[in-house]
């Protein structure tokens, strides 16, 4: 045996025992001191990490003159027996002879033996090396029966100490972002000499300040006991130790680096210890999270300690921190130190004034409300993940993806490589009695491309206390201190608010009854339900509700790869969005974006397009604020002002009735003259200027100073425009360089989407009957957005500014032809979403070719009883049910009612009223009152006709909603809203049965839901429901002739070509079969004929009269006075 013990226990950890004449010292470096002994006998180790082996104890006399080296091993529960025999003095006259070596041994051998060759033994046998002189021999046995265990109360390792007396500093602080270090320094602790050393920091935000302290690579044993004394002016500081586990690796190829810590600090300001210590138990525990964040292969087998840290969550402001009397004992030293460059984060810094730029890694985190990303302002731009190459995502301009599971490493290193941030779960954590935080795992630095944690969708008050475990569990797991977590929620705001750093808004509103105006009003009064200061994030889809899409697909063959979102709709649902405040856009898709069918297509430049518009204004829409609304000459355009850093902008957008459906780009149908848009802007300082910002250029605007404001022309408004205002040159420059960057992409869509739309609309012209196309110019509407797209391909390398506003004025002309068409198929039904064919353009002709076929069918016996509401039993016994949600604030009732009935003697009558009118409240979360019908069962593929007689009085108080009148096979997206009626007004919703799915064991059939229809009053005020009922649609025996429509999809069967096929039974109320038999037509709705509901017998130029007979045109207002063409 060498002068030395060698500190090699890392994998085969050893006892030693010797006596106080050896003189061993360990090498350390400067202001780290050895302890010597001082008791005869020292231990080292008996236990490892994931071990518990029996261990084996080896007697070991090293060379004298003509003596051979012996080695004599036993278990150690043998030793157990037999060595309580005999006393501590007696060791003592045999330890200068002998060394007792304790190693404990894996199953079927000992590994390694520290003054000797290998030994491979048997479990719990003996083993002997070496030739022994029989006397020897015996003496050995005899003095090692005689041994007590007191083993375990031996000292244990080595000991390091730093008592900070030296002139120079010991630690380093950890980089940070937006941490400073203001002083570092020793100085003396009293008057007696002694020193320590003080650290003053400051941040700007939330984070996690690490004080780092050196020690040499050591190994994990149960004896590890870490201790500093502390003095902090900030609460719940820890002492933390760096691990290394070498059994993965990184992101960067290098072993992974965690952090344990201890218990946290318990007063503030007055000097205290931290300890750390059991390290193995505390890293057993998080060996499952950890497995889930660095893959099954992940072990403990060879992990090390590779430094000491003092953890200190941060707030805004200053902390001072005084350290003193680092104590370490069971410090071992591995034995062969791996190939491992020191953590970055252990390292010294070299510029302590101004750590923080020192890093080169991103950060993100939520400061003052505002979500940064390296110190600046970020606004996501997120979109569902469907597979898609990440790589392609950033393409089309999203920054962020959006996960419904934690993130796998695979994701997260593309995510990293495509500069994309992620926002998911966290991963699962385990159930851990909170009281022992120091045995929740952590998470590594493999989560830090994560931006947001998402906690869950449409959370409610049942949801609350389980959030708030999750979310207590999460920050303390999650060492990047200031991560916000987001979830959405549909009840208890306020409360689940209290829990989240970002609350969700998610509300289907795209291809929906819900208006944009009135979507504005709904995200504003959003913070008046959560905790005061929670900033939003804003849902919009990319695509059509799936069940609405679902219906279409049943209906007509369109939209089994579901149905885009109009394109200007979407910008003016975003522009929306921003204006309302919101941080940041979460945008939903069901499908992948990298498809190659011609929706995904389209819906792909759609996206693109978008982002290329909002990440010009990202900067305002993630830190700006709402200052003013601008008057605007036209009243279906809205502007807004929104204000960040001393500069402005002004988003412009046409807010007109069914814009979130289809925009309209103008008034009229040609726009023969340009009609110029008059701005009035409140509030602009004198020395700010305005630009417009195209899609190629910023162009400076004339503007003068009027009363009110400043007053400025825009000389080619269609359906949105943005313009900048500001007298900074750096916020002018910034957006320069993106239009400038952005602009060769911003041409080639704009070329792509006016040959799409001006291809799209002509093949809608030729399908659509003549009294869809009414007296329109839809000849001379086309060719006029022809010839401007011509023009523009003929100029686009030349003066591509020209060319991109010829190829938007190309495709604003022919999207206002798609527009009117879309207004007089909305007027022939009533509704916008009567039919789920109204709610995409993509299934315009179709819904016309319905309205036709509607004209042949007769609507047959009411599925529907008690829906004339006479009487209170009827509508009990046969199963309506209502649900009065009492709050502190708001009660209830409903009745039947004999004022003014719609038919018969009575009507339903509902109400919600306030307790108190004189704090009635503002806004209303949750509709107190919702009426539902009986469950319908009919055959799969039957049309049925869902009408209802509705009166609301008058305006309702606290929602947008007014009176919400949906079903269970369209859902709320397909929902009917009633704000105010003059009289009693008839809805009809028609709505097809979807056929049976098969389980996913693909054998069984499960069969379709039954229908179901609900009423909800969601808010303060009344309504009356009469005459409900639901009608199967079946062939009519006649009708008058049906202009033949050839229809873009070759399967839709033409409407004479129904009336030769085959009849469909009426089917009889309250079907009893609960599997339907499935009818075997390929397409089930099509083998019916519609009702005639609308007889076109008006003039063309009058709109057709609406299902209740009236002829009210729901866009009278916007319509204006029509262009007469000859």
């Amino acid at each position: 045996m060498g002068s030395k013990p060698e500190n090699t226990f890392l994998s085969y950890l050893t006892v030693l025992f010797f006596s106080q004449n050896l003189n061993w010292r360990a090498s350390l470096s400067r202001a780290h001191h050895w302890h010597p002994a001082t008791s005869p006998i020292h231990a080292l180790s008996h236990q490892h990490i994931g071990t518990s082996r029996n261990p084996l104890v080896v007697l070991h006399q090293p060379r004298n003159s003509g003596l051979n080296s012996q080695l004599l091993g036993f278990t150690r529960d043998v030793l157990r027996l037999i060595l309580p025999l005999t006393t501590i003095s007696l060791i003592q006259l045999f330890i200068t002879k002998i060394r007792l070596l304790f190693v404990p041994y894996q199953t079927g051998c000992v590994q390694k033996l520290i003054c000797g060759t290998l030994v491979k033994t048997p479990s719990r046998v003996i083993g002997i090396r070496a030739s022994f002189r029989q006397a020897d021999t015996l003496l050995c046995l005899f003095f090692s029966i005689l041994m007590s265990l007191s083993l375990q109360q031996v000292s244990i390792g080595s000991e390091l100490t730093e008592n900070f007396d030296g002139p120079e500093t010991v630690t380093s602080v950890a980089p940070s972002p937006g941490l400073r270090v203001l002083q570092q320094r020793i100085e003396a602790v009293d008057t007696t000499g002694r020193r320590c050393e003080t650290i003053v920091l400051e941040t700007d935000r939330t984070t996690l300040s690490r004080i780092l302290f050196s020690i040499p690579e050591s190994v994990i044993i149960d004896e590890f006991l870490a201790q500093v004394r502390l003095r902090c002016d900030q609460p719940s500081a820890r002492l933390a130790c760096q691990i290394v586990l070498p059994s993965a690796q990184s992101q960067n190829g290098q072993p992974v680096r965690i952090f344990v810590s201890g218990s946290p600090s318990a007063t503030t300001s007055r000097w205290q210890s931290l300890t750390i210590g059991d390290l193995p138990s505390i890293l057993r525990s998080q060996l499952p999270a950890l497995r889930a964040q660095y893959g099954p292969q992940i072990s403990l087998n060879g992990a090390t300690i590779s430094g000491l840290a003092v953890e200190i969550p941060l707030g805004t402001g200053r902390c001072n921190v005084s350290i003193d009397d680092i104590t370490l004992t069971g410090l071992i030293r591995a034995s062969r130190p791996k190939e491992v460059p020191p953590s970055p984060s252990m390292q010294p810094q070299p510029d302590i004034q101004n750590i923080a730029k020192s890093t080169t890694t991103e950060n993100a985190g939520l400061v003052r409300g505002v979500l940064e990303v390296d110190g600046k302002p970020f606004f996501p731009r997120a979109i569902e993940y469907r597979g898609e190459p990440l790589a392609t995502l950033a393409q089309l301009g999203f920054n962020c993806i959006q996960l419904f599971e934690p993130a796998s490493t695979t994701l997260l290193i593309e995510a990293e490589q495509a500069g994309i941030w992620i926002i998911c779960p966290p991963p699962t954590l385990p159930d851990v009695d909170l009281t022992e935080p120091e045995k929740l795992p952590t998470f590594s630095e493999k989560w830090n491309r994560v931006l947001l944690w998402d906690m869950g969708r449409s959370l409610s008050s049942e949801d609350i206390p389980r959030l708030a475990e999750q979310v207590r569990r999460l920050r303390i797991c999650d060492r990047r201190q200031g991560r916000p977590i987001i979830a959405s929620a549909d009840s208890g705001l306020r409360e689940i608010s209290r829990h989240l750093d970002m609350l969700v808004a998610h509300r289907a509103v795209l291809g929906t009854s819900l208006e944009l105006e009135n979507y504005l009003t709904w995200l504003q009064q959003r913070p008046r339900l959560a905790r005061p200061g929670t900033p939003l994030l804003a849902t919009l889809a990319t695509e059509i509700d799936s069940r609405t899409a679902s219906q279409a697909a049943l209906l007509s063959g369109t939209g089994n790869n579901g149905l885009p979102v109009d394109e200007e709709s979407l910008l003016g649902a975003a522009f929306t969005v921003i204006a309302a405040g919101s941080r940041g856009i979460l945008f939903s898709s069901n499908r992948p974006l990298n498809g190659t069918d011609p929706e995904t297509v389209a819906r792909a430049a759609m996206v693109q397009a978008v982002n290329l518009e909002l990440e010009t204004i990202s900067a305002w829409g993630a830190s700006g604020r709402f200052t003013a609304d601008a008057e605007t000459s036209d009243p279906e355009v809205r502007a807004m002002v929104i204000e960040a850093s001393r500069s402005r902008v002004v988003l412009i957008w046409r807010s007109v009735q069914g814009g979130q459906i289809l925009a309209r780009h103008y008034r009229g149908d040609i726009p023969r003259q340009e009609q110029p848009l008059n701005i009035l802007i409140p509030g602009i300082p004198e020395s700010h200027r305005p630009w417009e910002i195209t899609h190629s250029t910023l162009r400076p605007l004339q503007h003068r100073r009027v009363t009110g404001g400043v007053a400025m022309t825009l000389d080619n408004f269609h359906a949105a425009a943005v313009i900048l205002i500001s007298n900074d040159p750096a916020a002018t420059a910034h957006v320069q360089e993106l239009v400038r960057r952005n602009a060769p992409t911003a041409a080639l869509l704009a070329r792509a989407q006016a040959a799409n739309a001006i291809a799209r609309t002509s093949r809608l012209a030729a399908e659509l009957p003549p009294k869809a196309l009414g007296h329109f110019p839809v000849t001379e509407m086309i060719i006029e957005a022809q010839q401007e797209a011509q023009y523009a391909e003929a100029m686009i390398t030349q003066d591509p500014t020209t060319a991109v506003k010829k190829l938007e004025r190309s495709r604003a002309i022919v999207g206002q032809l798609e527009r009117l068409f879309w207004e007089r198929g909305v007027t022939a039904t009533g509704s916008m979403v009567a039919s789920p064919l109204t709610t995409s353009p993509a299934t315009l002709s179709d819904h016309w070719r319905m309205i036709d076929a509607l004209q042949l069918t007769n609507a047959g016996a009411n599925l529907l009883e008690g829906g004339r509401m006479e009487e209170i039993n009827t509508l009990s016994s046969t199963g309506w049910r209502h649900f009065v949600r009492p709050t502190d604030q708001v009660k209830g009732s409903v009745e039947l009612s004999t004022q003014s009935p719609a038919d018969g003697q009575r009507s339903l009558r509902i109400c919600a009223t306030a307790i108190d009118p004189e704090e009635a409240p503002v806004v209303i979360e949750t509709p107190p009152i919702w009426i539902t019908t009986p469950p319908i069962n009919a055959a799969a593929g039957t049309l049925l006709e869902i009408a209802a007689k509705v009166r609301v009085p008058n305006p309702i108080e606290g929602s947008v909603d007014g009176l919400l009148v949906f079903d269970s096979y369209g859902g709320p997206a397909l929902a009917e809203r009633v704000n105010k009626t003059e009289s009693w007004r008839r809805l009809v919703l028609y709505r097809i049965v979807p056929p049976a799915q098969r389980r996913n064991d693909g054998l069984s059939v499960e069969p379709h839901p039954p229908l179901t229809v609900t009423f909800a009053l969601t808010g303060l005020g009344e309504a009356q429901i009469d005459s409900v009922s639901i009608k199967p649609l079946t062939r009519g025996v006649g009708g008058p002739s049906v202009t033949q429509i050839t229809s873009g999809n070759p399967n839709f069967p033409k409407p004479d070509e129904i009336l030769q096929g085959n009849h469909v039974q009426a089917v009889p109320a309250m079907t009893p079969q609960p599997n339907p038999t499935e009818p075997t037509s390929a397409w089930p709705g099509m083998s019916l004929e519609w009702p005639k509901m609308l007889p076109f017998t008006a003039p063309e130029t009058t709109p057709p009269q609406g299902p209740s007979g009236s002829t009210i045109d729901p866009f009278k207002r916007a319509r204006g006075t029509p262009t007469k063409q000859p």
